[in-house]
C-alpha cells in the first residue's frame, strides 16, 4: 500500500515520523524514535509490573471509560449484539464487533442503530482454544470495544483523520500513555468479504488497538471500491485491562474475583511472581500454534527463572487449569444465555466443548467442585453490566447441570465400551477397523 493511505492528519500535524521495525520490517508512525514497531515478539512485554496507564483501572471501569469517552465526541452507545449470529449464514459466533453489521448495514439493506455508534461488543472465538490458561493471554470469550461510522455517499460521518485522533486522544489524554510511546503500524485487513488498510495501535509490547478502514468489497475474487466506506475499530478490553493493571497474566486483571474466589476454593499455592511474569513475556514472543510451542515456552521460562521445567510445570499447571476454568465459566455462561443448548452440532457443539474441557480442568484440580459453580459465582459478579444473564440463571444452571450429568454418564460408558472392544480385538488378534474407530469418536 502507499504510504498515502495512513499519513493522516495527526501524524503530519503533532509531527510523526514514518519509521520501519528493523526486526520485521514493517513501517509504523510514532512521535518518538524506536528500532522496533514495539510489538511481540520484535519487542518483549515491558509493561508486566510497570503499567504506562496513569491509573489501574478494573476491567468494569475500563469499559465505562471507553464508552463515556467515545458519548463525549459525538457517539450515541449502543447495547452488545447476541453472541449468536443468528443474521448471518456464514458463521456460528459473533467474532468481532463489525459482525452485527454485516452484511446488512453495510449493503445499506438496514440502517444502523446509530452513526458513529460506540457499543462494547462480546465476541467468541475458538481457534486459540488449546492456548487458554496457558500463555497468560489467550481468551475464548473476550469483548471488543469499538466506535464504528458509516459513511453513506450523502451522509459522511468520519474517516481516517479523526479515527486515529481519538485514538491518541483516549489513550493519551484520557488513560496517561506517554504520547511517545504510542506506534501506529501499517497493516492490511480483510474479513467478511470486505477489507481495507489499518493502523494497529501498539505500546509496551503489546497490540492494544486495531483501527480498520473498509474501503473494498471481495466481488469473484477481486476487490472492489465500496460505495459507503466504514470505520471498523477494535479496542481489546482484557488487552487494555491488562495494560492498565500490569499483572503476571491478562487472567489475572480479568478474572481477579473469580480467581480469588477458585483459588479460596481449591486451597491453590501461590506461585512465584517472577516465575508467571516471565512465562507471560517469553509467551509473548512466541508465536503459539499447538502443544510444541507450549513446551518451548515451559522450556525457555525454566531457563530465564533458573529451575527445571518439571518443577515450572508443577508450579503453573493448577494455576494454567484455574485460568481455563474461570475462562470456559464465562464463554458459557454467554452461549447458554443467549440460547444455545449444548449438543454434537453447530453452535451447541461449542457449549458442550466448553462444558467438557471446563470439567476436566476441574478434575485436574483434584476437588469435589463443579463448573456450575464457578458459573453461579461469575453471573452474580457480572449482574450489573449483564442483568439478563442473571434473571436467566436458573435456566443457564439447569443446562449446565444436565450437561455435566451427561458428561459423568459418557465417560462411564465410554469406560465400558473402551474394555469390551479392547476385549474383543485381543480375542480375535487383530487391529483397528474402520467402523471400531467411529464407534470409539462416538
Amino acid at each position: 500500500m502507499p504510504d498515502s493511505e495512513y499519513e493522516v492528519e495527526l501524524f503530519r500535524k503533532q509531527g510523526f515520523t514514518r519509521q520501519t521495525c528493523a526486526k520485521c520490517g514493517k513501517a509504523f508512525w510514532s512521535l518518538g524514535q524506536h528500532e522496533t514497531c514495539g510489538e511481540a515478539p520484535c519487542q518483549e512485554y515491558d509493561f508486566i509490573g510497570n503499567s504506562p496507564f496513569k491509573k489501574k483501572l478494573t476491567y468494569r471501569a475500563m469499559r465505562e471509560d471507553f464508552l463515556s469517552f467515545l458519548e463525549q465526541n459525538g457517539h450515541t452507545r449502543v447495547k452488545r449484539y447476541p453472541i449468536v449470529a443468528r443474521w448471518r449464514d456464514d458463521v456460528f459466533f459473533v467474532q468481532a464487533s463489525v459482525y452485527p453489521f454485516q452484511p446488512w448495514v453495510i449493503s445499506r439493506q438496514a440502517s444502523p442503530p446509530a452513526n458513529p455508534l460506540a457499543i462494547s461488543q462480546p465476541c467468541v472465538r475458538f481457534v486459540d482454544i488449546d492456548n487458554v490458561g496457558k500463555t497468560g493471554q489467550h481468551f475464548t470469550l473476550f469483548e471488543m470495544m469499538a466506535h464504528h461510522a458509516f459513511n453513506f455517499p450523502e451522509h459522511p460521518i468520519y474517516w481516517k483523520d479523526h479515527t486515529v485522533e481519538l485514538c491518541q486522544l483516549f489513550l493519551t489524554e484520557r488513560l496517561g500513555v506517554d504520547p511517545t510511546l504510542v506506534r501506529y503500524k501499517e497493516a492490511w485487513w480483510e474479513g467478511g468479504g470486505n477489507s481495507g488498510p489499518c493502523l494497529e495501535v501498539v505500546f509496551g509490547g503489546a497490540e492494544a488497538a486495531t483501527l480498520v478502514f473498509m474501503q473494498n468489497r471481495d466481488v469473484n475474487g477481486h476487490r472492489v471500491p465500496m460505495d459507503t466506506t466504514v470505520v471498523d475499530t477494535g479496542y481489546g478490553l482484557e488487552r487494555l485491562t491488562w495494560l492498565s493493571q500490569g499483572t503476571t497474566s491478562a487472567y489475572e486483571a480479568v478474572f481477579g474475583d473469580a480467581l480469588a474466589y477458585l483459588k479460596r476454593a481449591t486451597g491453590a499455592k501461590r506461585v512465584d511472581e517472577k516465575v508467571l511474569r516471565e512465562y507471560s513475556k517469553v509467551a509473548g514472543m512466541l508465536k503459539v500454534e499447538d502443544l510444541a510451542d507450549i513446551r518451548e515456552i515451559r522450556r525457555q521460562t525454566a531457563e530465564r527463572v533458573g529451575i527445571s521445567v518439571e518443577d515450572l510445570v508443577a508450579q503453573v499447571s493448577p494455576l494454567e487449569a484455574l485460568y481455563t476454568v474461570c475462562d470456559h465459566a464465562r464463554a458459557l455462561i454467554f452461549l447458554l444465555g443467549d440460547g444455545v443448548v449444548p449438543s454434537n452440532a453447530r453452535e451447541g457443539y461449542f457449549a458442550r466443548l466448553l462444558v467438557r474441557r471446563g470439567l476436566r480442568a476441574l478434575k485436574d484440580l483434584n476437588i469435589t467442585y463443579t463448573l456450575a459453580d464457578t458459573v453461579s459465582f461469575m453471573v452474580d459478579q457480572m449482574r450489573e453490566d449483564y442483568p439478563e444473564f442473571w434473571f436467566n440463571k436458573g435456566d443457564v444452571l439447569k443446562l449446565l447441570k444436565v450437561e455435566e450429568a451427561r458428561y459423568r454418564e459418557t465417560l462411564e460408558m465410554g469406560r465400558g465400551t473402551v474394555g469390551k472392544i479392547a476385549e474383543d480385538l485381543k480375542a480375535a488378534s487383530k487391529g483397528f477397523d474402520v467402523d471400531t474407530l467411529i464407534q470409539l469418536y462416538d
